[in-house]
């Protein structure tokens, strides 16, 4: 049973994602939040220090869901499209409120940038989702592992902000690129495509830094 703290916590955060679907992010303060929520100014800066921290919990809470959804599918590009089937499932019903802070997640400094310093711990969750996908297709090799999660990570990453935009479109444009994967597979161990995705893997390293590992992981 949750605690009287966690409960008001979640309030707040509710209040939030409503008020920025409602309003717009940057028209919300934390002031007019903690009034819709009936608690004090003190009390709401006491969960969130800022609005961006209740933007950063509300993917943290996301991400956490995901990593409970158990990865479906026999091949490379099924298990990539049941990845990002349950990222979009989880947020669809806060659409709104995803493109009211996309500015926010567009800041690369910013505490809600999503290749920002602030949100590597948010990273390493989804990027353990992607790492678990790839790892337990049947017949891959190892040693392609790592370069397939710096790629799918950036992948996955571009299909959300397309996402954000045009949500029919953008899971469209995942299924074409899930079956062009399972397409590429049985081609992936040749020496080429393995030199090709090494190359690929280290010229994206720019961008995708990977998160620390998470704790926590699927369901056995």
């Amino acid at each position: 049973m949750s605690t009287k703290g966690e409960r008001t916590r979640q309030h707040l955060m509710d209040v939030a994602i409503a008020a920025f679907e409602r309003d717009g992010f940057a028209n919300t303060s934390m002031r007019a939040l903690a009034k819709e929520a009936g608690v004090s100014v003190g009390l709401a800066y006491r969960y969130f220090d800022a609005k961006e921290a209740i933007v950063l919990a509300f993917y943290e809470q996301k991400a956490e869901e995901l990593l409970q959804v158990p990865v479906t599918g026999g091949t490379l590009g099924a298990r990539f499209h049941s990845v990002m089937r349950a990222r979009f499932t989880l947020l669809r019903p806060h659409h709104r409120a995803m493109s009211a802070v996309l500015a926010a997640m567009l800041d690369p400094e910013g505490p809600v940038g999503a290749l920002s310093p602030a949100t590597a711990r948010l990273r390493g969750m989804t990027q353990q989702v992607l790492r678990d996908a790839i790892s337990g297709t049947p017949g891959l090799r190892a040693d392609l592992h790592e370069p397939l999660l710096h790629i799918s990570w950036l992948g996955h990453l571009l299909l959300m902000l397309a996402w954000v935009q045009r949500p029919d479109a953008a899971e469209q444009l995942t299924e074409r690129v899930a079956a062009g994967l399972d397409m590429a597979q049985p081609f992936l161990g040749m020496p080429f495509a393995k030199q090709a995705l090494t190359n690929a893997a280290g010229a994206l390293a720019g961008f995708v830094e990977l998160g620390p590992t998470s704790e926590a992981g699927p369901p056995a």
